[in-house]
């Protein structure tokens, strides 16, 4: 299953047609968290604000996400509340999580 998902020019057509199917009819997730650890990083972005209930960073987060998605990524939004303590907190939380970015 590796090479049809990582590697499917390696596979012959017939095969690859095989695991995919088997892939569809069991439901196969690909495990983000396994290929972040062996990459380094995610196809995540993180995306913190001061306040979500703030219409205008409701506006910014919508188009961060739009632009984001266009773009292949993720976004995980994050509200610091206006506390550096939970604003310190979140980052680590991106830096675990291995964000491409954050902003």
């Amino acid at each position: 299953m590796s090479n049809v998902l990582n590697r499917p020019e390696r596979v012959a057509e017939a095969t690859r047609t095989r695991v995919e199917q088997a892939i569809r009819d069991l439901g196969f997730v690909r495990n983000g968290s396994a290929s972040t650890l062996r990459a380094g990083h995610s196809s995540t972005i993180g995306l913190m604000v001061l306040d979500l209930a703030n219409p205008f960073f409701t506006d910014v987060a919508r188009g961060v996400e739009d632009i984001a998605s266009e773009r292949g990524y993720a976004v995980i939004l994050s509200s610091s509340g206006e506390s550096d303590e939970r604003e310190l907190r979140n980052l680590r939380v991106f830096a675990e999580q291995r964000v491409r970015g954050s902003c």
